[in-house]
């Protein structure tokens, strides 16, 4: 199609290459060319940090995906690395999945690895014979991360199992959602009811089985914004005077009915938004890109302080609520004593379940790493020591590593305190020390302080959860699609290498992967062979079975761009 639309425009295509068997080659070297800058990026670069998960695609093959972190003079950088299927998901395969992935040389990352962030399968840490375990063997100096949302969710669901107010809610919110989901019927019927009253439909939407917290959020929003429409459509099917309603929908609706009326889930509904407003706040922080671990940790203590206020104190939209017994217009059922008794052990559970699995970052390493977060580096009054200590900590654990890289581990402390000194000399260093980034003192001082600054790169090479891990599996799950579901790994592979590592069309030079075409034959490429010949052949290579058939754009702009550049690839280099 984009082919035919250029000849519109009077551009000359030829005929050699316009096929999608061809489209599915080209593709193959703009991926391979893509990966080959990133492995050169990654191998000249100090320090790794690796991040993987798994995945069961539309084949129901199990894939691991793999991605790499790196900092260079304070830049960080997060790229695709792979995706491996995995024929049974042990840590043996799956650890042969992630070398496979990498295309890097065993003793190349080996060398520079730092960290190992998964998600907290058995599997995967393992203490034994985990993949982490089995990657990282006589490399005591990286650290396994168990991915900073998956603990935060963690955390709140095992205080929310045990709370009787959260089984109510948690039953109500899956119940709606079955209710309306699976039946188009009823679906349809509370959109009626949404325009009866005048408002715009919002269907409940799934609690449950999802990892981050922010979906339950969303839940309690639909529920609560769409509650006068819900709860009309589930009074008039429960009604005896409804009609061709069945007798188990009548049944679910007036069990439904009952808990969207009582007090105590109304009130529990406002007190788990305030809540879980900033959970899900800090979850988008741990999930961002760029995120440090260093960062996380004034975010997790400045939660925990607003929760415990919770305590003591209704949230915001607990607060707006008050002492009311009736909610848009209902009459609710119940006196509220079971809410007064439960929340404040929920605000309880939380924080100990969230000291428990984040207890880590307080002490030792990870606690170390925040002397990179300029929002725990202290007044001028305070500065004098800032930091000595946590230098020593990452030296003495991270000495091998730093080494290897060419640090010079015994300046590194003097060169902290020359760095820590600059800051705090700058004339409004109170500012200052609020817009400055690492990019920026690496372009000031790198000369002064190499090896503190390398140091730092370190620490911004720590990832802090396996988030992009789940943005990698979102577009897997768009490109081998139930309609595609017959694509190999290897074209997966290819087109996620495209689509995630290469520029757009708009930026996009494809000279890099020209040069690898036509240079990967055995004799020289004719480029116009096809020209002015019948189109028989081509149609029958057109026609043939082809899984990656929308890759056609990509390789017609390929093979236009290789047309292009002929002649001047026939003076850069010599082909017999």
């Amino acid at each position: 199609m984009h082919c035919l639309l250029d000849e519109q425009k009077g551009m000359e295509i030829g005929e050699t290459y316009r096929t999608r068997k061809q489209a599915k080659t080209f593709i193959g070297y703009i991926a391979q060319a893509e990966k080959e800058r990133v492995q050169k990026e990654f191998a000249a670069g100090k320090f790794l940090s690796l991040m993987s998960d798994g995945c069961t695609d539309s084949a129901v093959i199990e894939e691991e995906i793999i991605y790499g972190r790196q900092a260079v003079k304070g830049q960080i950088s997060v790229k695709f690395l792979g995706i491996e299927a995995v024929t049974k998901a042990n840590a043996e395969n799956i650890t042969s999945a992630i070398t496979a992935g990498l295309g890097l040389e065993e003793g190349t990352w080996k060398k520079k690895l730092v960290a190992v962030s998964t998600d907290g399968a058995a599997v995967m840490l393992g203490g034994k014979s985990g993949v982490v375990t089995r990657l990282t063997a006589d490399l005591p100096h990286v650290l396994p991360i168990h991915c900073m949302p998956h603990r935060l969710e963690l955390s709140f669901k095992d205080d929310a199992s045990k709370n009787p107010c959260h089984k109510k809610l948690d039953a109500l919110l899956t119940g709606l959602y079955t209710f309306y989901h699976y039946s188009p019927l009823n679906r349809a019927n509370l959109k009626a009811s949404f325009e009866s009253l005048g408002k715009k439909p919002l269907m409940p939407t799934r609690a449950t089985g999802t990892r981050w917290v922010s979906h339950l959020l969303t839940a309690l929003d639909h529920f609560l914004r769409g509650y006068s429409a819900i709860v009309q459509h589930l009074e008039q099917i429960q009604s005896p005077d409804s009609t061709g309603v069945r007798s188990d929908q009548q049944a679910k609706a007036r069990n439904y009915y009952r808990a969207a009326t009582s007090l105590d889930v109304i009130k529990y509904t406002w007190f788990l938004f305030d809540v879980l407003a900033h959970l899900s706040n800090l979850s988008r922080k741990m999930q961002k890109t760029n995120v440090t671990m260093a960062a996380l940790h004034e975010a997790l203590q400045s939660t925990k302080t607003v929760l415990l206020t919770y305590k003591r104190k209704p949230g915001p939209m607990l607060q707006s609520f008050g002492n009311k017994t009736t909610f848009e217009g209902r009459e609710l059922s119940g006196d509220g004593r079971s809410f007064q008794s439960s929340h404040p052990n929920l605000i309880d559970d939380l924080v100990a379940n969230t000291e428990n699995r984040f207890g880590h970052v307080k002490g030792g390493v990870l606690h170390a790493t925040n002397i990179a977060d300029f929002g725990f580096w202290p007044d001028k009054v305070n500065m004098t020591d800032f930091g000595d200590a946590a230098v020593d900590i990452l030296v003495g654990h991270f000495k091998p590593v730093l080494e290897d890289a060419g640090v010079q581990v015994d300046k590194v402390a003097d060169e902290w305190t020359i760095l820590r000194s600059k800051v705090y000399q700058q004339p409004d260093w109170l500012e200052f020390i609020k817009k400055v980034t690492w990019c920026e003192l690496n372009r000031r001082y790198f000369e002064e302080c190499p090896n503190v600054l390398q140091l730092v790169d370190l620490l911004l090479t720590l990832p802090a959860s396996t988030a992009e891990c789940e943005r990698g599996f979102n577009h897997m799950k768009m490109i081998k699609s139930d309609w595609r579901s017959s694509l190999s790994g290897k074209s997966v592979g290819e087109l996620m290498s495209v689509l995630l590592l290469s520029a757009d069309i708009k930026n996009f030079d494809p000279k890099p992967a020209i040069n690898i075409w036509f240079h990967d034959v055995q004799q020289r490429r004719r480029l116009d062979f096809m020209d002015g010949k019948t189109s028989t052949a081509a149609e029958m290579d057109d026609a043939e079975p082809e899984e990656d058939f929308m890759c056609v754009g990509q390789g017609c702009l390929l093979s236009i761009m290789s047309k292009k550049y002929d002649d001047e690839l026939d003076k850069d280099f010599e082909v017999e």
